[in-house]
Order: structure tokens, then C-alpha cells, then sequence
């Protein structure tokens, strides 16, 4: 439905979208994730009509937007603030618009009372934004966007402002809201925890670039080079150079680990220079001479550990030198022994665990 052909933004010598193309499918939770001034709220800017690109062509089911002003594009912007209307109830916020194009008062209050019954909001028409939750406050911004029927919703870290526990409950709201209203949201946010519990897919941005598009389970189980795996959850990486190629696997050389075996994943061949990435919560502590078959195996002692609620974060250095974290479940049996910094342990994990990420 949407395509980004080619676009780019500069200002003076600094290139905030750099020659970017992507696509969004009719109807389906998008998300622009990545590190402030990766250049996604630029992007979300010109795909709204509040900045114009320097080169490429916004498409919308074909028809270029380009040169399009934003009252024009059929495309409404949810801003972090939700820029609601302190001193108009709630029904005179969500037809806001419509009074503003000279609809007929009949015609408003019909479509107003249709979008709040959408929203889950038809007995709080008459209360003001100040009477309202959080979580009633967006649904009153959403409303209003969709009031004239946009074919994409853009959202600009909506909920970076909320605490932990009152955010979660509005990433469930979101989810519920678009499934019901079946358009497309452009999410834009540097939080990846939420960028992977709310979207079906995610662009990871850096320097202006897409680095990687995948569905979040994709994402985080193969990321395709050292920043999409640093950036997406916790990763350890680790120098590495192919020794071999054998069929379906790599035999690389891994600093401060020695050789070991990963699945073969990408074109790769002997001395090329990478990264092992692990993730931490796929290894595990033990005591010595514990390994299973067909896992790797690395003697060491615990640098620190840090107590996380339902996990535990561990140091763990090795006898190479290197320092690998280890999450491990508090309700997992034996680890009262591993607790004290210096213990030895023993970190293992499945052969196919690791990924090869070229440089």
C-alpha cells in the first residue's frame, strides 16, 4: 500500500534519510525503531507531509504524495503529547476536523458518536481531557484521527512519557485498536521491548539507513549484522574468523574461546573476519564436567551479577579472558553456589545457538 522509493533528507551536511526504500502492507502494525537521530521521526515527518524530501517518491496505493501538502494526504499523526484540546469535551475533540471542513452538525454528531463507539468511549462524550485516564486519553486521540478516515496512522512515540506499568497497558490497547480498525499504523520508537510486543514487522534503523525489515521473532532470532543484534535485546559478540566451511555448518575461530562449530546461515568463506552472537538467556551455568552432548562448553569464573526479578543477569569471564552474560531464571534449582563473585562455572550452550555475523 505504501512505498518509499529512493528518498533521502538532508540538512546542510548532515544526511538524516539516506536513499531509503521500504513498503508497508494495507493494514498492518509497522514499526520504525532505532537510536535517537537514526533519522525515523525525519521519515515519519515526510511521510506526513511536514518535510519534503531532497530525492525518491512517497507512493500511496501507487499515487505519488510527494508534493502533496499534509490536509491533503489521507494519512493523520498521533504526536506524544496527544495535542488534545483542553478546553473541548471529548466528542468536540473528535470532531474537531470535521467542524473545521464545514460538515453538517448532523453529519458530525453521527460519525462522532460511530468513531467513539469504535473506541470503546460512548458514555465519556461530555468530559474533558483532564477527567481522563491515560489509556482514555489516547483513545481520544486515536478517534480523532480516524475520524476522517485516514488510510495510515502515524504515531511518534506515543507513549515514551508513561511509566513501565501503565505503558504496557497501552501496548495491549494499541494492538486491540488497530485489529479492530484495520488500518495501517507507522509506529515510530526507540524502545525495543515495545517495537517487538507491538509490531507484525519492524524496520531497524541506523545512520539513515534500514539495517533490517523481518517480523520481530525473525529480528531477534537472526539479525542480520552486529547492530540489529547489539541494538535488538541483549547480545554477546565475540571476534571471530571462518576456518572452514562443512556443509551445513561454520567452524570459526572465536577470540578467547577457541574453535567451535554454527549453523551456516550466510555465505561465508575461510579467514573471513565476523562476530559470534549469543544470546544470553540461550546459555547455561553449570557446574564443571556438566555439559550435554553436541554443546559448546567454556570454563570460567562470575565477574558480577545483577538481580533482575524473575532473571539474573551473570558476568561470567572465561579462562580466554572474555566476559559473557548468562540470564538465567530465579526459579531455576542449583545456583545458590554460583551467587558470590569468583565462583567457578561453566557456561555451555547448544552448537546451533550461535550466529556468524559478517563484518
Amino acid at each position: 500500500m505504501l512505498e518509499i522509493r529512493g528518498v533521502t533528507r538532508r540538512f546542510g551536511e548532515f544526511v538524516a534519510v539516506d536513499q531509503l526504500n521500504l513498503t508497508v502492507q494495507a493494514g498492518e502494525f509497522f514499526t520504525l525503531l532505532g537510536p535517537s537521530g537514526c533519522g525515523k521521526t525525519t521519515l515519519l515527518r515526510l511521510l506526513a507531509g511536514f518535510d519534503q524530501p531532497d530525492a525518491g517518491q512517497i507512493l500511496l496505493d501507487g499515487q505519488d504524495l510527494t508534493a502533496l501538502p499534509p490536509e491533503r494526504r489521507p494519512i493523520h499523526t498521533i504526536f506524544q503529547s496527544y495535542a488534545l484540546f483542553p478546553h473541548l469535551t471529548v466528542a468536540d475533540n473528535v470532531g474537531f476536523a470535521l467542524r473545521m471542513a464545514g460538515v453538517p452538525k448532523a453529519e458530525i454528531r453521527r460519525r462522532v458518536a460511530e468513531q467513539l463507539e469504535a473506541v470503546h468511549l460512548s458514555g465519556l462524550a461530555e468530559r474533558y481531557p483532564a477527567a481522563l485516564s491515560g489509556g482514555q486519553r489516547q483513545r481520544v486521540a486515536v478517534a480523532r484521527a480516524l475520524i476522517n478516515r485516514p488510510r495510515i496512522l502515524l504515531l511518534d512515540e506515543p507513549l515514551a512519557a508513561l511509566d513501565l506499568k501503565l505503558r504496557e497497558q497501552m501496548q495491549l490497547e494499541l494492538v486491540r485498536l488497530q485489529r479492530e480498525v484495520g488500518i495501517a499504523f507507522v509506529y515510530v520508537t526507540h524502545d525495543q521491548a515495545e517495537a517487538l510486543a507491538l509490531s507484525q514487522r519492524v524496520a531497524v534503523m541506523n545512520r539513515g539507513r534500514i539495517e533490517q525489515v523481518d517480523p520481530p521473532r525473525q529480528l531477534y532470532a537472526r539479525p542480520r549484522n552486529r547492530f540489529v543484534a547489539d541494538f535488538i535485546g541483549s547480545c554477546n559478540l565475540l571476534e571471530a574468523e571462518v576456518r572452514a566451511v562443512e556443509g551445513r555448518r561454520l567452524r570459526l575461530a572465536v577470540a578467547g574461546i577457541g574453535e567451535l562449530a554454527v549453523p551456516r546461515e550466510v555465505d561465508a568463506v575461510p579467514g573471513q573476519r565476523g562476530a559470534l552472537a549469543l544470546r544470553p538467556e540461550q546459555l547455561r551455568l553449570s557446574a564443571a564436567d556438566s555439559a550435554e552432548p553436541d554443546e559448546v562448553a567454556v570454563e570460567g569464573c562470575i565477574d558480577s551479577h545483577l538481580y533482575l526479578g524473575h532473571t539474573t543477569a551473570y558476568r561470567v569471564r572465561t579462562a580466554g579472558g572474555v566476559q559473557l552474560e548468562v540470564q538465567r531464571a530465579n526459579g531455576a534449582p542449583g545456583l545458590a553456589e554460583w551467587l558470590e563473585t569468583g565462583a567457578p562455572a561453566r557456561v555451555s550452550w547448544p552448537w546451533d545457538a550461535g550466529r556468524f555475523l559478517p563484518e
